[in-house]
């Protein structure tokens, strides 16, 4: 029998075989004869298959064969099972590189406006040319102004926040497409993907899907690599742009630096020798307005965030302002100011005025244009204001100081020299000096603080007529600074005055209109606040006058960037690493937290009714108050740790120790910090509530976070921690209501009728009006003694006035009881 190789027998003709094997045994079993069945096995062992009964044998050689005919089909089985998984895991692959294709597809239809970029920075490039322009290249004798260095160095100083915002767009773009870069190589070189099946069927179909997927994945794939390009490309040119801007600061600084200390440098002809100028007066307008135009645009850009939050104060002051108008309009007319007057009724300019004045401080390193148009626009607005108050002397002093201060503001807005800015420099130092010496004079200014103000006239003046000297000996640059810094000096001291005095004639009449609000507490604040604000206020006034005259000199400029890398200079205690700045921020956030838990507990009094009706429903806020006062303060504490970079791992190490602390030496404080919680919640008792505690009693004054403070009738505070209020036993007597039952007993001797004094107490308690008549009084029999009988007379009042009741009631008895002939007993 020839021997077959069955190695190449296919998986699929396994049943042919097999069918094979069993018809050919059966054949076999139907062949012997029952006369050989008893042979023995061995006699059989040239016959393939052996049927008994209950099984079928095979020979060596058919068994031989059966394995490898096994063997065969278990190759192909797991030849078919691994190329199916090679073709899953293929189809996955697909399947991610399609969905990263489509993320990128996404990302781009978001929008990389690189045509937005390119034009953002060829804008940065032109104002830097423009910046450049007659500081830099192009330089005269006239452009090389301190003006106009001045304002070259802040326009290139607002360009570089504008060019790092640019480099953060593309750096954000450069990242995420190099993130899907990364992703797209990382799949498509995966070997598996250049794996193809022997089946014909899973290799054509693979095929048809690689192909499709590289037709529709192709463009994107290219655009994602010429963007990356592209990207890079505009990352390197800003580079250089950054690089180019630096290098312009750093010469037109030196510049600046020359014509500060060098006064060769910056000067000019004497006025009396000026020769025609090269330019035109209107070419200088225009050459000044290009260059001071986007620094004013930029600077308002980059501080939005400031501006904003002066939007909402302004907002604020007119509610406030509005609200006193509203409340004013039935006060007397005699208790209202006639400045108050005139503000309330221009409230909305009013708080605008005031929102300037305030909120000017907020802008660090301000272009002069920036300021100078603030103080312009508050002189419109505080003419209107002060109008009606002053007399005509003083209006005309007024407006002519307002002019002079409007020119000066145009003034130095130019920036490049010329006769005819000379010319009028000349003539306005001149007219302030008369001004000011009419003002000395003919004693314009008024009694109140009038030395302060003529001193620094008379500095004024001073400055004016060295300005008028450099002006006409040619030091153009001293000249017009000393003349700007003059008039400007004046000018914010008037206005930030104004704005201080504006400040508390209203706080005067707000506390004069709410001082019948709220409970005894509010009252008190409001008659403290009447005594400090002014002092407080005018305080703040000289600081921020002191800030802005400084301003003007170079001295501030280096103070400040000392003090600025001074606080950002990184600290080393041991393995903790701090700022000046953080704990600066720590400390000013804690501030501010404390100040807003105070001004809460202000409004909460404004609205608590408690000392005027205990058991209304207001009564109750001093509770939540406190709740929010310590939500407020916790949020401050955790914010500060957050804004000053403390290190959360630390934080554990400071509440570990906290906690230690407090098992040891701080356990009193946290129980009565735990205690002023509990009590916010339990609600016990309420501001104005009567309570009596270790024999002590008095009305509730504040409710804090550490201690409560009651008011004795004698007038003292006690001071009261509140573990003891929740943990010794204490008395409300105005939980309820505010009435409290008093007890009077009256002996008298036998053989008085009974009755009839019964009847005589009765009509007395009826009578008294403020004795309540529900519950209704009673007269009662407290006992018989061995000669007397006791009487008890039991009566509600008002626990404000109960002993008042009680004593007007004994004289009420007497009177009634000598009429009547009866004597109590001795």
């Amino acid at each position: 029998m020839p021997k077959t190789d069955y190695k190449i027998i296919r998986l699929k003709y396994l049943k042919y075989i097999l069918l094979f094997i069993l018809f050919f045994s059966a054949k076999l079993y139907s062949q012997t004869d029952t006369a050989n069945g008893n042979k023995s096995l061995k006699d059989s062992a040239d016959v393939p298959v052996i049927v008994t009964d209950s099984s079928i044998l095979l020979n060596a050689e058919m068994q031989k064969i059966m394995r490898e005919i096994a063997d065969s089909i278990s190759r192909e089985y797991a030849f078919q099972f691994r190329e199916k998984q090679i073709y899953s895991h293929q189809l996955n692959l697909l399947n991610e590189l399609t969905t990263t294709t489509r993320r990128i597809e996404d990302y781009f239809k978001k929008g990389i406006d690189t045509a937005a970029i390119k034009k953002e920075l060829k804008s940065i490039e032109e104002y830097l040319e423009l910046a450049s322009d007659g500081t830099i290249q192009n330089q005269t004798k006239n452009t090389l102004t301190f003006r106009n260095i001045r304002v070259a160095y802040l326009l290139m100083n607002e360009l570089v926040p504008k060019l790092e915002k640019v480099k953060t767009e593309i750096k954000n773009h450069l990242d995420n497409l190099q993130k899907f870069r990364f992703t797209l190589d990382s799949l498509q070189t995966d070997s598996l993907l250049f794996k193809f099946a022997k089946d014909s069927a899973i290799f054509n179909e693979y095929l048809n899907k690689v192909i499709k997927f590289s037709e529709d994945t192709s463009p994107t794939d290219s655009s994602l690599t010429n963007m990356i390009k592209e990207l890079q490309n505009l990352d390197i040119y800003t580079g250089k742009l950054s690089s180019n801007i630096t290098a312009k600061i750093n010469s037109v600084t030196e510049k600046k630096n020359i014509i500060t200390f060098d006064r060769s440098v910056g000067k000019f002809s004497p006025l009396c020798d000026m020769e025609e100028d090269s330019v035109s007066f209107s070419k200088i307008i225009d050459y000044s307005y290009n260059k001071e135009k986007p620094v004013l645009l930029f600077y308002i850009e980059n501080n939005l965030i400031k501006i904003i939050v002066s939007v909402l104060i302004f907002l604020f002051c007119c509610i406030l302002i509005y609200d006193i108008k509203k409340r004013s309009r039935d006060a007397d007319k005699d208790t209202v100011h006639v400045i108050v007057r005139s503000v309330t009724k221009h409230f909305v300019i009013t708080s605008a005025f005031l929102t300037m004045m305030t909120c000017q401080f907020l802008f660090s390193r301000p272009p002069f244009i920036f300021m100078g148009g603030i103080w312009f626009l508050s002189s419109i607005i505080l003419t209107i204001i002060i109008w009606s108050y002053y007399n005509t002397r003083q209006r005309i002093f007024w407006f002519c100081f307002a002019s002079i201060y409007s020119l000066t503001f145009f003034i130095d807005l130019l920036l490049v020299e010329s006769g005819v800015e000379r010319i009028l420099m000349l003539i306005l130092g001149i007219s302030g000096m008369t001004a000011g010496i009419l003002a000395f004079r003919k004693q314009l200014l008024e009694k109140k603080g009038r030395i302060r103000k003529y001193a620094l006239l008379i500095f004024t003046l001073v400055f004016l007529l060295v300005s008028v000297m450099a002006n006409l000996s040619g030091d153009y640059n001293i000249s017009k600074a000393l003349l700007v810094n003059a008039i400007s000096i004046l000018m914010t001291a008037f206005l930030i005055y104004w704005a201080a005095t504006i400040l508390i004639k209203l706080t005067e009449t707000a506390i004069t209109i709410y001082e019948n609000d709220g409970n005894e507490n509010f009252r008190k604040k409001l008659h403290t606040l009447k005594t400090r604000i002014p002092v407080f206020v005018m305080t703040l006034a000289y600081i921020g006058w002191t800030i802005l005259f400084l301003r003007n000199f170079r001295i501030y400029e280096d103070f400040t960037n000392g003090l600025k890398t001074f606080l950002e200079e990184e600290r080393v205690i041991g393995q903790f690493t701090f700022t000046f700045e953080n704990v600066l921020i720590f400390i000013g956030i804690i501030m501010l937290s404390t100040i807003l838990s105070k001004v809460i507990s202000f409004f909460a009094d404004k609205s608590d009714k408690s000392g005027i009706g205990v058991g209304s429903v207001k009564g109750g806020l001093s509770n939540w108050m406190l709740l929010i006062r310590i939500t407020v303060i916790s949020g401050g504490v955790l914010l500060a740790f957050a804004a000053s970079g403390f290190p959360m791992d630390k934080m554990a190490i400071v509440i570990g120790s906290l906690g230690v602390g407090i098992g040891f030496g701080l356990q009193t404080i946290f129980n009565n910090l735990i205690s002023g919680i509990l009590l916010a919640f339990e609600k016990p008792f309420r501001i104005g509530d009567q309570i009596e505690i270790a024999g002590q009693s008095g009305k509730i004054k504040e409710i804090g976070i550490r201690s409560s403070k009651i008011s004795t009738p004698e007038g003292a505070d006690l001071i009261i921690p509140n573990g003891d209020l929740l943990s010794k036993h204490v008395t409300n007597w105005t939980l309820r209501n505010m009435q409290k039952r008093s007890d009077m007993s009256l002996s008298f001797n036998y053989g008085s009728n009974l009755n009839e004094l019964k009847k005589m107490f009765e009509d007395i308690l009826n009578r008294e009006e403020d004795i309540s008549k529900f519950p209704q009084p009673e007269v009662l029999i407290k006992s018989f003694g061995g000669s007397s009988v006791e009487f008890r007379l039991l009566f509600w009042t008002d626990i404000n006035n109960s002993d008042k009741v009680n004593s007007d009631l004994m004289f009420k008895i007497e009177e009634e009881l000598r009429r009547s002939g009866i004597e109590l007993k001795s």
